[in-house]
């Protein structure tokens, strides 16, 4: 007996309420009863493929999960077309694709999309055929028009004419579906065999071409880029030697080429390299101890807990250095693309073209070209942010994640996936060691490290025994700005006077851009907001323009009130912008960088404004957050905060630990060169615990008072947290679908509890307005979900949520989940 080999299959475009693994059959492939399937059977899960869909059976693509079993009861649909002749996603991202679907309440294809770089997508397009025989049928009693249609149809494939219904209703012509995939290629070269076997003489001319061909002979293939970047061969004399038979040159689709000889050298570059960082006894410790953690070949977590200065980069090579070395690969990540330069410079000089980079910084193109090598097998460590670990990098051996308690790490786009988990499960399947390291670790994983779950490895000096930053707590009421300053004291005014007379240089943090953030009229008391947000409009004075930072509008700048037509308008509240200004009236020598989104741009030139500031081009540099952590200047000794108060009261209850962070970090970039460090804090609440807690970069007594107050309050790590967001562009039928969906949980838990008799611990807040009640014309509530987040409950939550597709009251309504998201939204 034979039977029909059956595929589980995820489908594009399908609602969450829709979303399952999809039975179909693969045509013209069977196998007897019994038989090993993943050998016989092609094409193969990770594969994808095309298949007829919904009651009109139009052409999907979707995505092979795993084989499935056949029942003969059920009349299967078979796959229509293979789009993918290798998987497209190996084992370990199905594995992960299953696990955000079930984590973070995605669909299939959602989660498929954060494996695969926008240049490998592919797109399902209609064009037009003739029906030859239906024209010929009917050609007589068709009019001029028709005709002249048919013909172009013939010619070009596609029509849009009024007359298209009738010619499809006809069947004189009928749609076919079709798929567009851009495959890049590249040039793989290779030396000939009359010249690998001596048959073929050759006189170099000059090193660079025979260090090119003695390359060749050592190593598999290699493109013709990498050699150019290795040894600074041009590509004419590439084709000479490809002229004079030394070298063949072939076209290949671009990933498919096997990286022996990336091997090769990082393999060289490790067994040559000396660290000119020598560890001290705390960083060789903690070397040593994830070293052993690594070498046990089980799954392990550690936190590396050390203060700003102390090191942490040094462990990171010598971890490295040693896992490469072990033939395995390692993943790096950081919390902002601006820290990537910093290190793809330090870590390329030690293993070469084996680096790769991943960020959303780069162009299509250049994430296609890293992605592939990346598969190939080219990449032995990567570097990015978040969406890096997504990366089809194999063989594992150490991820480490810096700065490890920013949220940057969670996306807010679906899925919203924490990176922090993704890095676990993949340090699992690969037996891997994960390090998670900070200054300023994250409550949950500084407790994590005090009750055993993770190993804790401690660095409590700074590196070559430099001393911390002194720390001065300004109040701004008693201290006063400094002449007709509004947002500089006469302290750090007076502070970098200091340092401009010692040519040291200053990084001053206010992270908000733009030169006022509220425009107010004296008249009729109203705010200048956002017609399309619950949002004050920033003044951006160098573009003249008023700016949403939430929506994206933009308007003129304001000389009259838009609701009474006064022309006496407040321009209140500081960023970026005005402080430069401000800079520039009281320092007009000073030489100054802003960074901030303004003037970064779309792709970031922020790695050539950071070489300048490095060499000295910039005595001053002034930026939002992206100056603050990270980063490392020899020559700052100052550092100033112009403004902290309104983070300390941000309405989450995060707002304490990301303050206490953000301070230390900031005031952690001084005095980092053999010089010593001061930082300067502005405030109008100097005696707040957070400030002097941040100010002594006193973490342990910081956590103390904050796991306190999570525990008593209930927030993580002793529960878990959910955040459900609802937006529509009624604010009652907003309000109504929220209070509705509280309902239905409140009334599934019930169920549960009467069904099973066990008890489900749920504590619902809410729902209520978020804080910015409307974005881009959409109204927003949320619901906050204490619970615990085991499978029964995910289940549970997800049946939930599932009702929300097919049930009136969400008519016209979005719904979001996360998973310890943002209470303040």
């Amino acid at each position: 007996m034979q039977q029909k080999q059956i595929v589980k299959v995820a489908v594009a475009d399908t609602n969450y309420g829709f979303d399952r693994a999809f039975d179909y059959a693969l045509p013209g492939w069977e196998a007897d009863a019994g038989a090993n399937y993943s050998i016989k059977v092609a094409p193969v899960p990770g594969c994808r493929v095309l298949v007829p869909f919904g009651n009109g059976n139009r052409k999907r693509i979707a995505l092979i999960l795993s084989y499935g079993d056949y029942d003969k009861n059920v009349i299967y649909k078979e796959i229509s077309g293979v789009i993918d002749d290798v998987p497209a996603i190996s084992a370990e991202g199905l594995m992960l694709i299953n696990r955000l679907k079930e984590t973070t309440f995605c669909t299939y294809f959602d989660a498929c999309k954060l494996f695969l770089p926008a240049s490998f997508n592919v797109k399902l397009k209609t064009r037009y055929k003739v029906n030859a025989e239906r024209f010929e049928a009917l050609h007589s009693l068709m009019s001029d028009d028709d005709i002249k249609a048919v013909l172009q149809v013939e010619k070009t494939g596609n029509y849009s004419g009024d007359n298209l219904k009738y010619l499809l209703s006809e069947n004189i012509i009928y749609p076919e579906e079709y798929i567009t995939k851009k495959e890049k290629t590249e040039k793989i070269v290779r030396l000939t065999d009359e010249y690998r076997e001596g048959r073929l003489k050759y006189a170099f001319t000059n090193d660079k071409t025979r260090k090119t061909v003695e390359h060749l002979g050592n190593s598999p293939d290699i493109t013709d880029k990498e050699l150019i970047n290795l040894f600074g061969i041009t590509s004419a004399s590439l084709r000479t030697l490809q002229k004079r038979g030394v070298i063949d040159m072939l076209t290949a689709a671009k990933g498919l080429l096997v990286a022996g000889s990336v091997t090769g050298s990082v393999a060289g570059a490790v067994s040559n390299f000396d660290n000119p960082l020598r560890l001290s006894e705390e960083q060789r410790t903690a070397a040593d101890g994830i070293l052993s953690l690594i070498r046990n070949g089980k799954p392990s977590a550690s936190l590396l807990f050390g203060v700003t200065g102390s090191g942490k980069t040094a462990v990171f090579t010598e971890l490295i250095v040693k896992v490469l070395s072990s033939g395995k690969t390692a993943i790096l990540l950081v919390p902002e693309i601006a820290l990537t330069p910093q290190l793809i410079k330090r870590f390329t000089e030690i293993f070469g073209n084996a680096v790769s980079c991943l960020h959303s910084g780069l162009s299509v193109s250049r994430r296609g070209e890293e992605y592939a090598r990346i598969r190939a097998g080219h990449c032995k460590l990567l570097i990015g942010t978040r969406s890096a670990v997504f990366a089809p990098i194999e063989n594992i051996g150490l991820i480490i994640i810096d700065e490890e308690q920013e949220r940057t790490f969670v996306s807010e786009m679906s899925p919203r996936y924490d990176a922090k988990e993704i890095a676990k499960m993949r340090c699992v399947y690969h037996n891997a060691a994960l390090v998670l390291a900070s200054a300023t670790p994250s409550v949950e994983s500084y407790h994590f490290a005090k009750i055993g779950r993770y190993n804790l490895f401690t660095l409590k000096k700074r590196f070559a025994e430099a001393v911390l930053p002194e720390v001065n707590i300004v109040d701004v009421a008693a201290d006063g700005y400094y002449n007709d300053s509004q947002n500089l004291s006469c302290t750090l005014v007076s502070e970098i006077n200091d340092n401009l007379a010692r040519k040291e240089q200053t990084i001053l943090l206010l992270n908000r851009r733009g030169f006022n953030t509220i425009i107010t009229c004296r008249s009729c008391k109203q705010t200048i907001m956002c017609p399309n947000c619950s949002v004050a409009l920033t003044y951006h004075k160098s573009a003249g323009k008023l700016r949403c930072h939430w929506c994206g509008y933009v308007r003129e700048e304001a000389t009259v009130c838009p609701s009474c037509g006064s022309e006496y308008l407040n321009f209140i509240g500081t960023g970026t912008e005005k402080i430069e200004s401000e800079i520039a009236e009281l320092f007009p020598s000073a030489r100054v960088l802003r960074l901030d989104a303004d003037t970064i741009g779309s792709r970031g030139n922020y790695e050539e404004l950071f070489k300048a500031y490095s060499r000295g081009d910039y005595d001053i540099l002034l930026g939002t957050q992206m100056v603050a952590k990270g980063l490392d200047f020899p020559n700052v000794t100052l550092v100033g905060v112009i403004s902290v108060d309104s983070a300390l009261y941000a309405g989450d209850y995060r707002s304490y630990e990301r303050t206490f962070s953000l301070l230390t970090q900031v005031a952690g970039r001084g005095g980092r060169g053999g010089k010593p460090g001061r930082a300067v804090i502005q405030t109008f609440n100097p005696h707040h615990y957070i400030l002097k807690l941040a100010a002594s970069q006193n973490f342990p007594d910081f956590f103390g008072e904050e796991i306190g107050n999570r525990k008593l309050l209930l927030y993580p790590p002793f529960c878990d947290l959910y955040v459900v967001e609802f937006t529509g562009s009624d604010d009652g039928k907003t309000a109504a679908a929220a209070a509705a969906f509280a309902s239905l949980i409140r009334a599934a838990v019930n169920d549960k509890i009467k069904l099973t008799k066990e008890k489900i611990p749920l504590i619902l807040l809410g729902p209520s307005k978020c804080i910015r009640e409307r974005i881009n014309n959409k109204f927003r509530y949320k619901l906050i979900i204490k619970c615990k987040s085991n499978g029964a409950f995910r289940s549970l939550l997800s049946d939930t949520y599932k009702k929300t597709f097919t049930e009136r009251v969400f008519d016209r309504i979005t719904v979001s989940i996360a998973s310890n998201g943002d209470a303040s939204m």
